[in-house]
């Protein structure tokens, strides 16, 4: 083993075993957690940190228990017309270091947001306001973003259509969260590196992060609502696999786990542990990089499309209760106009389409000018059910069809990573939504959209732009129909399944938040129950 590992496990277990995962006493909960590639809310892009931020830093506006929308770091706010918002500032409002959040933190934050030399990768969630699009391509400055100040409380936003969903995007999105001048430009490019690299405004701080070990959040005692928030430490350790995990959670060092694999739920159902599923949301996908490989050939993907069995790999290999197939980018769940978006614009695609599939790799092979087709190498996480994710569809594909597969493993944030610059050809990823709306799985697909453009076409941008000033919900969606239905043709992205996830929790936590949009868990309305019993619940003979 390596020093650096050796130092960092040994971290690990002290930490693991330095506190229960659930103390009534100090209010103190633990889990684990896979470490962020950055907390700088402008640039995060990844589930981890979107759980720490939510926690850290506050919005204008935020969701509550049932998703409905209300006051954050705003106090109130007006609709003054389709396009324009007006938000008042709470009065007396500090950052952790006690300085006051002021409008202009928000002015300053999403125009650092939009701005190209930042590269966010969420930026285009700013798309709506306006000028994002114009701002975000360098065609105009940032200061010309449709956000102004008015006042030290006052915030003026003005969007380029009218946007049903702009206020849900606000709570549920990061990047719209505040960064403050100066702590950013005192530390540059590394700010939010380190715990001491950041202040919050947000119902906790993060008081600790060590480095591929552990980060710890604390309440804010500055916060606003801080008589709200009941949980006055988080712990979030680093834990190398779901065994591990689902070990620490049964023997009390975790309070927790946020997912586990079917085998280890049923288990945790044998041992008589409180096991919950809910709708994560996501979409798990093959993403295909148009630029690289194999992957820049139309019939390759497509025969990767027809060949996939979603209901063999939902109910023998994955055997998530809930889980469901799919073969297009928008989940079930999506509202339409009178029903869901899926029933008012169904598709259909039968699994297995082995003749097909097969066909389209001959057609493959001649349009390459090859006798045998190269391998098409997968990139994905190293965790244990996306390594068995991966190699069930290597040996399935190789069977069914013929198409070898390599594999490429790496650790979560290296795959990230890579994924941001375009450094792979094949990746294997769950995408869930920023907004209930059928754009958020759609809008990454367009040239515009920042970040590396593995597949764009000016057709389908029309399309998006088109859907983005349509007024008409109908006709909106019947417009984002068109653009699912070209990326369903071209196969950019080749979807298996919608997920659900299964967990577990301490039965004396209660009032965790599972959501499908925004951060997963929210302990906002957290709170220990120690009456409760915490012990495993003993096996009836």
């Amino acid at each position: 083993m390596k020093p650096a590992l050796f130092v960092a496990f040994s971290l690990f277990a002290s930490l693991a075993s330095a506190a229960p995962g659930l103390d009534p006493d100090k209010r103190s909960i633990a889990m684990p957690f896979t470490e962020p590639q950055t907390l700088d809310p402008q640039r995060a892009d990844d589930a981890f940190a979107q759980i720490v931020l939510s926690h850290a830093l506050e919005s204008l506006v935020r969701a509550d228990q049932n998703e409905t929308i209300i006051p954050g770091a705003a106090e109130s706010w007006t609709q003054d017309s389709p396009t324009k918002f007006t938000f008042k500032l709470r009065k007396g409002s500090v950052w952790s270091d006690g300085v006051p959040v002021k409008a202009d933190d928000f002015v300053f934050s999403w125009q650092r947001a939009v701005d190209p030399k930042t590269a966010a990768p969420g930026a285009s969630s700013y798309y709506v306001v306006k000028n994002g699009l114009a701002v975000n391509t360098g065609k105009l400055a940032p200061d010309q973003l449709g956000i102004k100040a008015l006042d030290e409380r006052t915030l003026v936003v003005e969007l380029e259509n009218p946007t049903p969903y702009f206020l849900p995007m606000l709570a549920a999105c990061n990047e719209f969260q505040p960064s403050r001048r100066d702590v950013v430009e005192k530390f540059g490019e590394a700010y939010a590196a380190d715990a001491e690299k950041l202040v919050f405004n947000g119902p906790f701080t993060v008081s600790h992060w060590a480095h591929s070990a552990s980060l710890t959040l604390t309440k804010n005692e500055r916060y606003w609502n801080k008589d709200q928030i009941q949980l006055n430490e988080i712990r979030m350790i680093l834990v190398p696999d779901h065994r591990t995990a689902y070990n620490m959670v049964k023997t009390g060092q975790l309070a927790i786990v946020r997912s586990m694999p079917t085998h280890l739920a049923r288990e945790a159902q044998k041992d008589g542990l409180q096991v919950r599923h809910y709708n994560h949301g996501s979409i798990y996908a093959f993403d295909f990089n148009t630029k690289r490989g194999l992957s820049a050939n139309k019939h390759v993907r497509k025969a990767v499309q027809y060949a996939i069995n979603r209901r063999e790999f939902v109910d023998k290999v994955d055997e998530t209760p809930g889980m469901k197939p799919s073969a297009r980018p928008i989940p079930d769940y999506m509202p339409g106009v009178k029903q869901t978006y899926a029933k008012e614009h169904p598709v259909q695609w039968p699994d297995a389409q082995l003749d097909k599939a097969k066909a389209e790799l001959e057609l493959a092979r001649k349009e390459l000018g090859v006798e045998t087709l190269p391998p098409l190498t997968i990139m994905a996480s190293d965790s244990e059910v996306v390594r068995r994710d991966v190699e069930y569809f290597q040996a399935y594909l190789k069977t069914s069809i013929g198409l070898e597969v390599k594999t490429d493993f790496q650790a979560f944030k290296v795959t990230m990573d890579r994924s941001d610059r375009g450094d792979y050809e094949v990746a294997i990823f769950s995408s869930g939504p920023d907004v209930l709306d059928p754009v958020t799985f759609l809008e990454s697909f367009t040239s515009f959209a920042p970040g590396y453009d593995t597949w764009s076409t000016p057709a389908y941008d029309a399309l998006m732009k088109r859907a983005a000033t349509e007024a008409d919900p109908a006709k909106r969606f019947a417009t984002l129909f068109e653009a699912e239905s070209m990326l369903i043709e071209e196969a950019p992205t080749v979807p298996i399944m919608q997920s659900t996830r299964v967990y577990v929790v301490d039965p004396r936590l209660t009032g965790v938040l599972r959501r499908v949009v925004g951060a997963d868990p929210d302990f906002y309305y957290a709170r220990i129950e120690p009456k409760l019993a915490s012990a495993p619940a003993k096996k009836k003979n």
